[in-house]
């Protein structure tokens, strides 16, 4: 999965031809492309991006499928939720609505900051030296 996610950002960054011309596709192209949705390579790439900040083994599971990845970063997530509300820096009514709402506001900031990202030619998931995820694809 970290192979296409890197190959749909890397179409949309540019890709170089033979004669010195750089041809950029927009996202929904290059998911075309890649053959998965863009929805879909969304939301691995923010999947991807949680595993790197939580500490995710990305050469240990890099057979496994994303659920594992997913399972990752949802219990890290609900780890500092807990440790959130136990410092008392959430107001506690309600603790479920609150964690719903509460992921409902992350994916909806982690999108729009995952659009503006792009719009300012992001490049967190491809850049020139080679982040997890791409060392990961090389050693593959």
């Amino acid at each position: 999965m970290v192979e296409r996610v890197s190959l749909w950002r890397k179409l949309y960054n540019g890709v170089e031809l033979g004669n010195g011309e750089t041809v950029r596709y927009s996202l929904e192209d290059s998911a075309k492309l890649v053959g998965i949705s863009k929805k879909s390579l969304d939301d691995y790439l923010l999947q991807l991006r949680f595993g790197r900040m939580y500490g995710f083994d990305f050469l240990k599971h890099q057979c496994d499928n994303i659920g594992v990845l997913r399972k990752f970063v949802r219990e890290h997530k609900n780890k500092q939720r807990l440790k959130q509300t136990r410092s008392g820096k959430k107001a506690g009514k309600g603790s479920q609505d609150h964690s719903e709402e509460d992921d409902t506001a992350s994916k909806r900031e982690a999108g729009s900051d995952e659009r503006a990202g792009a719009e300012n030619g992001d490049s967190s998931m491809v850049e020139d030296e080679p982040s997890n995820e791409e060392q990961l694809v090389e050693a593959h």
